[in-house]
């Protein structure tokens, strides 16, 4: 009996730190792309130059996600088309 209480506690806690690592809403889609040279840098080396740039969601504010950019090398905050189902 406590393991499947351990194991459904264990599922919300998992739930809870997902939904907020990952925003709600879908990023941009583009019918092109610029096809520029992107230097080697790793995402982390490239984001601390610049303070808009992003890895992951939770860098962003609520309403937005971490979203490829339609030309651009790296990811940026963006904001989201929420879709209700």
């Amino acid at each position: 009996m406590r393991s499947i209480i351990l194991g459904f506690l264990l599922l919300i806690f998992c739930h809870l730190t997902i939904s907020k690592c990952i925003h709600s809403g879908e990023c941009p889609t583009y019918k092109f792309r610029c096809a520029i040279a992107c230097p080697t840098n790793t995402k982390e080396e490239m984001c601390a130059q610049d303070p808009l740039c992003c890895i992951k969601d939770s860098q962003c504010a609520r309403h937005q996600k971490c979203c490829a950019p339609s030309c651009g090398c790296y990811n940026r905050c963006t904001n989201v088309t929420v879709v209700n189902n």
